[in-house]
């Protein structure tokens, strides 16, 4: 064990040359005072590991000062420094029951044998050393704890762990970010009636995850608190105990919404672009043999001296309606999105306008 800080309150030279040299001895420094008022100052200067009090002082005593260390604030972060009372009388069981139930290490009665109290310094400094490991680990597993709890908050996917029954046993808060309801809610419900999935296709699902031993996707939807539909995308994995038993399932889901928009986005470019590239076969198509059926129409007319005047006006006929379809055809190579109207029968057409 390192050097250690002791520092002993007591009014009695003679007991601090004494404990000197046994906590000298031992491979610890003695720090000393000689009333309480001068040991509760040297406790703020040194903060040291272990403090000896004796009980009994003249204007404050071993009591007076335990209880203004333990009570005052300002020595708040030293109250897990053990503290051991020496006395020179003796003490009833209540009394001494008071004594340690206040917090106080050990209480040793004057006069004391050398390795008596150096077995009881050497016990409190091990039982301290324990009490700050413990404290330390404690402190590491919250911090532990409160990263994790951070991390599945973070995560952007709703967290799911449910039992071999499809109960929901943990639900993170990002499932009231996809479907509205808080997890506090969930706790308890069956799984597939929040998905509406078939209880026996969830059946089928954690069989196949059992099975494989890897990720299984299914894509499902749920209704949220508000009503809507939402498209969901879940994993699902094994969640095993030390042993490597199955105790449950981990499922994450993740909100499909965008990702179907897209593909709906994805689908309408491809139709809009199967039109256009439509459109512009027709235009090809029509416009090759329109082009000689005006030219001829108007040579003919040209020679209006030799036609009848019922054939002229069936010449002009063709082409009027055949510059009409010239015009439709230009408005083809116009569409940029294409709007549908009702035709007959319910049947939709392309409005070009």
């Amino acid at each position: 064990m390192h050097m250690k800080n002791i520092l002993l309150i007591d009014d009695d030279k003679e007991t601090h040359i004494l404990i000197r040299r046994l906590i000298e001895r031992a491979g610890h420094r003695l720090i000393s005072a000689y009333n309480g008022d001068a040991g509760l100052s040297l406790i703020k200067d040194h903060s040291p590991d272990l403090v000896i009090l004796d009980f009994k002082m003249p204007e404050k005593d071993g009591w007076q000062t335990y209880s203004e260390f333990k009570e005052n604030h300002s020595y708040h972060h030293l109250h897990a420094t053990p503290v051991i009372m020496l006395t020179a009388i003796d003490q009833s069981a209540e009394s001494l029951e008071r004594i340690l139930k206040s917090g106080i290490t050990a209480c040793l009665k004057k006069p004391f044998g050398n390795k008596e109290l150096v077995n009881i310094i050497e016990n409190a400094l091990v039982s301290k050393s324990i009490a700050e490991e413990r404290i330390r680990l404690t402190k590491l597993l919250e911090r532990s704890r409160n990263f994790m709890h951070n991390l599945i908050e973070s995560c952007p996917a709703a967290i799911f762990t449910v039992d071999e029954n499809g109960l929901i046993t943990f639900v993170s808060k990002a499932v009231e970010r996809l479907i509205g309801y808080e997890a506090s809610e969930l706790i308890g419900k069956k799984f597939n009636d929040l998905v509406k999935l078939p209880k026996e296709d969830f059946r089928r699902l954690v069989e196949k995850t059992k099975e494989s031993g890897a990720f299984v996707n299914e894509e499902v939807t749920a209704v949220s608190l508000s009503g809507g539909v939402v498209p969901i995308g879940l994993t699902f994995s094994v969640l095993e105990d030390n042993s490597r038993d199955v105790i449950g399932f981990l499922i994450l889901g993740q909100d499909l919404s965008d990702r179907k928009k897209l593909e709906r986005e994805l689908v309408e470019k491809e139709r809009l672009a199967a039109i256009t590239e439509s459109l512009a076969t027709i235009n090809h198509q029509i416009n090759n043999p329109l082009t000689p059926i005006l030219g001829n129409v108007q040579l003919i007319l040209s020679e209006k001296k030799t036609l009848a005047q019922n054939h002229i006006h069936k010449l002009h006929i063709i082409e009027t309606n055949a510059r009409k379809i010239s015009e439709i055809i230009k408005k083809f190579n116009q569409v940029t999105e294409p709007i549908r109207r009702k035709y007959y029968d319910n049947a939709n057409m392309l409005d070009v306008g």
